[in-house]
């Protein structure tokens, strides 16, 4: 019995001695292990053997250096994506085109600095909203190009109309595109919006440009063709009333006519090219008091009152005191013209700031549709049943030659209201 436990315990120490010789190694394995796994640094195995456990220590720095392979490249994918994504947000963010995300609901999840800008929105009001982007009569096409997104197609670019926060109207070009998800899935979309309002403002510019060009080569030849027999007529009317064979009264009739209709070839020439025109300085609150009397006849014949504003300041000018004149009256009588039931016409002349003065007449006259307002100045092209369309292109025309502007605001009942902007002169003194 002795013998036999003596044994046993001999046994028992071999094995624990034997296993924890086996065991060190694996130890020393695993503690390498997690030291690479936890600190990044590189693996190195404490086991030289040429055992199974050599030979899984081999395996295991093989697999360790692949890991490192593998994870370098991750890195070297992540900061690229990292910089990727840096870039298009900074181009998103700075790009001039209004940039906004919706799903597929038209919710917003992400707009651009431009979109705030372009439509009035921060970013903190519009995120989660449908904004009210689109105007009643485009939202059939708006649903048509979203059904084709939610299809995962992208809907040619096309030029259309948005509203802005404060209702404004604005031209844009949208181009829409699907946002996508991992399995392929439509999520949402992204819209580009570019303003259009500076181009079409140019396009119109030129357009009309191109028409006076026209219009002013036909209005020279037009006025040469009839001043020449005008100045026919007028020197035989002279001549019958030298000689006394005709009516003096009738003559002198006639011979007023005759210089009126001059006079409005002259005007008409405005249109041809630029004249050889003399500029001096003037007061331009006096130039509008002679027109003011001048018309204040007839207006009273349409029970129309002028009630005048201006500013006590002098209100100097470089001028052509002749053609600013003749801008006035055409504008006055067209005021007197649209108040049919009388009422007050109102003038007003002020100094903006230092470098500008600016004359209002506004009327409280029938108005004018807004559809026909941006088109006044066009060639043949009037309100009036028995207007040409020519008084307010030529008015437009001399305050351009002056170096001004001139604005309409108009709304059918209540009037019309034209500014004109003229750019501030000094006073001229007589020397010595």
């Amino acid at each position: 019995m002795k013998v036999s436990g003596a044994l046993l315990l001999c046994t028992l120490m071999v094995s624990v001695i034997l296993a924890g010789a086996f065991v060190r190694p694996l130890r020393r394995l695993l503690g390498a292990v997690l030291e690479w796994a936890y600190s990044g640094a590189s693996l190195a195995l404490p086991v030289d053997r040429k055992d199974e456990l050599g030979r899984l220590a081999v395996q295991v720095e093989r697999m360790a250096r692949k890991i490192e392979t593998y994870v370098h490249k991750l890195n070297g994918s992540y900061e690229e994506n990292r910089a990727m994504k840096a870039y298009l947000d900074s181009y998103i963010q700075n790009t001039t085109d209004a940039i906004y995300t919706a799903d597929l609901e038209g919710k917003v999840t992400r707009i651009n600095r431009s979109f705030e800008q372009l439509f009035g929105y921060r970013a903190a009001d519009a995120m989660g909203r449908k904004l009210p982007l689109v105007p009643d009569h485009c939202l059939a096409e708006e649903q048509q190009m979203l059904e084709a997104v939610r299809a995962g197609q992208s809907p040619p670019e096309r030029e259309t109309v948005r509203i802005g926060s404060n209702g404004n109207r604005i031209d844009v070009s949208v181009n829409i595109s699907p946002l996508h998800d991992r399995d392929g899935m439509v999520r949402g979309y992204v819209c580009m919006m570019r303003d259009l309002t500076n181009r079409n403002k140019m396009e119109e510019l030129l357009r009309r440009y191109e028409k006076l060009t026209t219009v002013g080569q036909l209005a020279a030849g037009v006025a040469h063709e009839i001043r020449n027999p005008l100045t026919t007529l007028r020197g035989f009317l002279q001549l019958q009333l030298e000689t006394e064979k005709t009516s003096p009264r009738h003559a002198k009739i006639m011979l007023s006519e005759l210089d009126r209709i001059n006079s409005i070839v002259s005007e008409f020439l405005v249109l041809a090219k630029p004249q050889t025109i003399k500029f001096e300085t003037k007061d331009v609150r006096f130039i509008m008091g002679d027109v003011i009397s001048l018309l204040d006849s007839q207006a009273h014949l349409y029970d129309i009152q002028f009630e005048s504003v201006f500013t006590p300041q002098p209100c100097f000018v470089s001028c052509e005191k002749n053609q600013l004149k003749q801008v006035f009256v055409n504008l006055l009588k067209n005021a007197i013209e649209s108040m049919p039931e009388g009422g007050v016409i109102e003038i007003g002349i002020a100094k903006q700031g230092d470098d500008a003065i600016s004359v209002t007449i506004a009327d409280e006259g029938i108005g004018i549709p807004e559809e026909m307002v941006s088109r006044l100045g066009e060639p043949f092209f009037t309100a009036k049943e028995s207007g040409t369309g020519l008084g307010i292109m030529v008015s437009q025309r001399i305050i351009q030659n002056h170096h001004g502007k001139m604005t309409i605001r108009s709304e059918v009942g209540t009037g019309t209201t034209i500014t004109i902007t003229l750019p501030s002169a000094k006073e001229e003194r007589p020397s010595g």
